[in-house]
């Protein structure tokens, strides 16, 4: 006699939660009002969006935690008393992953974290700040869990961080400048081009060719180029450019896809950015050649204003109309003919920038659609 056996696999069936269900009847899921002081400067619609979900999460994982809470005295009773845990756990994650205390408060306050950490990881959000306000903004989310995760709330993070932006950028071109002339090298540096400046003779503009020390990019081990390195170096570079540029240079490519790329094929010399190639040697330094050089001299400028440097009568007076001192700083500095050009476009080389505000929700992952904040 034959016997087969036969296995049969039954599909699990996919059951809505009935918690779900009674939370989408309840007003928990609503349009949000945009604060009155924002009314004119705002068009949003997946900030709505994002509230929406943190409501809805909430108020779906209050009402599972009262359901547990109601539920426990028949999971943790045990009628032989031969166990002194419950086989049925609800938890709750602190920040660090372990289990917490679980309380409403307690899921309510992770939940928060979560949003917000969401909102940080928003490209849109992200892309304008540099590193030294990233990092803040990373260390603000433990203080930020005690704050509600709103409409009102985000725009006015938003609005504070955008308070910052330019501050931050202003400082991180200075901090590049330096870098890039007195701080990195001898008094022989090839990265710079002195000059006598105002009331000083110690100055200094940045060259077509920076030269700067990079002994990090290779692995100690291998001898290998390691893109995550320098990334974050460089788009702080970039994200300076950005600013000054003021949206004239458009770029195809990608900063991280250049770099990666370099590590993928071994290949790091003339690495094409968007305002630079940049080519990296294993003794330990990163040439940069810049491609704009009125950009360069844009960045020059705003440096050495910023110091004081120039005189304070700088893109303001015709040269014809300066004192012999102003014009020698000028003469020393870019010459007549190069100050006249700066003066017939002024409206370039003088501004101070204009991408340097965040905006939030186009190209975000939460859940698609576009929001923008005009601030």
């Amino acid at each position: 006699m034959d016997i087969a056996i036969i296995q049969v696999e039954i599909p699990k069936v996919k059951r809505d939660s009935s918690i779900m269900d009674e939370m989408r009847k309840a007003p928990t899921y609503k349009a949000q009002e945009i604060p009155s002081q924002y009314a004119e400067m705002v068009r949003y619609n997946q900030i709505d969006e994002w509230v929406n979900r943190y409501n809805f999460e909430v108020a779906c994982g209050i009402r599972l935690i009262e359901e547990y809470r109601a539920l426990e005295p028949f999971i943790v009773a045990d009628p032989m008393e031969a166990y002194t845990h419950p086989i049925l756990i609800l938890k709750c994650l602190g920040d660090s992953g372990r289990d917490t205390s679980l309380t409403v408060n307690s899921y309510i306050r992770q939940t928060r974290g979560k949003y917000w950490r969401a909102i940080f990881q928003q490209k849109t959000f992200t892309e304008k700040l540099t590193g030294n306000l990233l990092q803040e903004l990373y260390d603000n989310v433990r203080q930020l869990m005690d704050y509600d995760f709103s409409v009102y709330n985000i725009l006015t993070l938003v609005i504070k961080m955008n308070a910052k932006v330019v501050g931050g950028i202003e400082d991180t071109i200075v901090e590049l400048f330096d870098d890039w002339t007195r701080r990195s090298w001898n008094e022989d540096s090839p990265n710079r081009h002195y000059y006598d400046g105002w009331k000083t003779n110690d100055c200094f503009s940045v060259r077509k060719k920076v030269i700067i020390p990079f002994y990090d990019a290779y692995d100690s081990w291998d001898k290998r180029f390691r893109a995550y390195r320098v990334i974050q170096q460089f788009r702080d570079i970039e994200k300076v450019f950005d600013f000054l540029d003021s949206g004239r240079t458009t770029w195809a490519g990608s900063l991280d896809g250049a770099l990666k790329k370099a590590e993928e094929t071994g290949d790091t010399r003339n690495i094409d950015t968007k305002y630079f190639t940049a080519t990296f040697y294993k003794k330990g330094t990163a040439h940069l050649v810049f491609k704009d050089i009125d950009l360069l001299e844009k960045f020059n400028l705003f440096a050495g204003r910023k110091k004081g440097w120039l005189p304070p009568c700088y893109g303001k007076k015709k040269y014809s109309d300066m004192t012999p001192s102003e014009r020698h700083v000028v003469d020393s500095f870019q010459g007549r003919e190069r100050y006249e050009q700066v003066m017939a476009h002024a409206d370039y080389y003088l501004d101070q920038g204009g991408q340097g505000l965040l905006m939030l929700g186009d190209g975000g992952d939460l859940n698609g659609g576009q929001a923008v904040i005009d601030v």
